[in-house]
């Protein structure tokens, strides 16, 4: 990701924790994962908008890439995780 684009409104020191966050993770195949590399998200964006996989897909819809979208994404991602995988800890 370019650090540019990405910590926009980030301070340096957070962005190293920002980029391991679940949200700011992408599915893609280790070879694209290797030829976007650092590349900004409007690069990014096209590639994810191609992939056959719906999660990756989807994050093509956002029209920038910086951790206001990320907290989007994985306030998503944790909503689907709750459906599909419920746990009763009542038990």
């Amino acid at each position: 990701m370019n650090r540019d684009e990405f910590g926009i409104g980030v301070e340096r020191n957070k962005r190293p924790l920002i980029t391991k966050r679940l949200g700011n993770m992408v599915l893609l195949r280790a070879s694209e994962n290797v030829e976007l590399g650092n590349s900004g998200f409007s690069k990014k964006k096209r590639e994810y908008a191609k992939s056959s996989i719906l999660i990756t897909k989807q994050s093509a819809e956002y029209s920038a890439w910086t951790l206001v979208q990320i907290n989007d994404r994985q306030n998503k991602m944790a909503k689907v995780a709750v459906r599909t995988w419920p746990i009763d800890i009542k038990s």
